[in-house]
């Protein structure tokens, strides 16, 4: 799994040093950089992976010491058989209070080990889901620059067509006029040219949803014409379906994200037998006080214990 913690810390570097605004198009990998940057799943998943990191943390604290500090001062009226035997009935001092006190757990039924293992595992579990927002941010962003490139080729291959027509349409015509040209060409040519226009506005609607597709992709409108998308080197792809399916299995998020929440389930069935065993703690502390339960003067303690509980 911490090959997917590693993952999770590259995208979120990625993610830190994205830029929000370019002033052109310059690739793809600019466009997916931005997505990356901008995608509210992609922010989701990020931070859900920041606050497994923080709960390992806070899990890791149980191998700590603790350290409790208290300190009073305040009004005592004592009125107990130990000063009615001294002659004061009603014996009103200033309670002063000071301790501190050191706890170290020693053995508590690997309760602390298990916690760590079950946040680990849901740390790795937010990492998969961070790389699977990832990839699929990256997906929509390439389909989206793929289709916005195609879509812009066809509609300037429609306009170019629309414009032969309109040429060869004005040749016939005139041809047509000099008394040298047949009707029929006339009207074939014009239901050729009236179909070049249906072609380039549909053309132009199909160019608009990719514009529309990448914005809600991207996070904004693109700025002027994108360069084509390069071709796949050949050595990258997979030489084979079967190497490609075994690729897919061992690098697929979805699936670590499951065995991260098994492990997670596990690591909690194992924390919850800590309570069928005792907790061993090392105490050590010590207590200055002054003027407390009718005596006057400072009263002052220290002990180390081992305390099962």
């Amino acid at each position: 799994m911490n090959s997917f913690v590693l993952t999770a810390h590259a995208v979120v570097l990625a993610l830190a040093f994205a830029g929000s605004a370019f002033g052109q198009d310059k690739g793809l990998g600019e466009a997916v950089h931005e997505a990356l940057a901008s995608n509210p799943d992609v922010a989701e998943a990020r931070n859900r992976w920041l606050a497994r990191r923080a709960e390992v943390r806070q899990a890791e604290g149980g191998y700590y010491p603790t350290v409790d500090l208290n300190a009073g001062i305040g009004y005592e009226h004592t009125d107990s058989p130990g000063t009615r035997a001294a002659g004061n009935h009603n014996n009103d001092l200033t309670r002063k209070e000071l301790g501190l006190n050191l706890r170290q757990m020693l053995y508590d039924g690997r309760g602390t080990d298990s916690e760590v293992s079950r946040q680990r595992a849901r740390l790795d579990s937010a990492a998969a889901q961070l790389v699977a927002a990832g990839q699929a941010t990256v997906m929509r962003t390439a389909q989206a620059y793929v289709d916005l490139d195609r879509f812009h080729a066809l509609y300037g291959l429609t306009e170019e067509s629309l414009t032969i027509h309109r040429r060869i349409q004005d040749q016939i015509r005139l041809r047509s006029e000099a008394g040298v040209g047949r009707r029929a060409d006339y009207d074939q040519v014009n239901s050729r040219v009236a179909l070049a226009e249906v072609n380039r506005v549909a053309a132009g609607v199909n160019l608009e949803d990719a514009r529309t597709t990448f914005q809600r992709v991207v996070g904004r409108m693109p700025q002027g014409d994108v360069e084509a998308a390069a071709e796949l080197p050949s050595d990258v792809l997979p030489a084979s379906l079967d190497e490609a399916l075994a690729i897919a299995r061992a690098n697929n998020p979805v699936l670590d994200t499951a065995s991260a929440d098994i492990a997670a389930a596990v690591a909690q069935h194992e924390a919850s037998k800590q309570f069928d065993v005792p907790r061993v703690d090392l105490e050590v502390g010590g207590n200055r006080n002054a003027d407390i339960d009718g005596t006057e003067g400072h009263v002052n303690d220290f002990e180390a214990m081992l305390r099962l509980r």
